[in-house]
């Protein structure tokens, strides 16, 4: 979907937000920072620059995980191509 190999990706929030399309950047990272800080489920739909120069229409959600103190240390998501695109 992204166009790029599993292992290429490492699991980085800077590595997935290097790969969407520039002017969707912002929206898609306060999206994910108010879902970790409402502790709400993250939904939302975005454009990715593919290795090849193609744009696709991704949506994505995901959810965060807390520690004992309340502090974010890990998302989960899955993704799936929008029907925008």
């Amino acid at each position: 979907m992204y166009g790029i190999r599993p292992a290429a990706f490492g699991g980085r929030y800077q590595v997935w937000l290097d790969s969407l399309h520039p002017e969707d950047r912002y929206a898609a990272a306060e999206s994910v920072r108010r879902a970790i800080e409402e502790r709400t489920q993250w939904l939302h739909e975005f454009r990715i620059n593919g290795p090849d120069g193609s744009i696709r229409w991704i949506a994505g959600c995901g959810r965060c995980f807390y520690d004992s103190a309340a502090s974010p240390i890990n998302m989960i998501g899955d993704a799936w191509m929008s029907r925008r695109g």
